[in-house]
């Protein structure tokens, strides 16, 4: 009983890692797949490392941007 127990455990484990790697791999392929799909105005030059910002510099990317959309469609001039 204890050998069946450890073949199932070891079995959903490696299915486990198994599905956790291909969404990774679809995941990095459909961001790189959709980088190139855009005009290339709308492309961050090749220097822009780590772009767009992840982590905590994300939120007041995401607040800037908003801001400027805000002010554009008001009337405004973007900050």
């Amino acid at each position: 009983m204890l050998l069946l127990q450890t073949a199932l455990t070891a079995s959903y484990v490696a299915f486990v890692v198994r599905v956790w790697r291909m969404s990774r791999r679809r995941a990095a392929g459909s961001v790189a797949a959709g980088a190139s799909l855009l005009p290339a105005a709308d492309c961050p030059p090749e220097s822009a490392v780590g772009w767009p910002p992840l982590g905590t510099e994300f939120g007041l990317y995401v607040d800037e941007g908003m801001a400027a959309l805000d002010a554009y469609l008001s009337g405004g001039l973007a900050p």
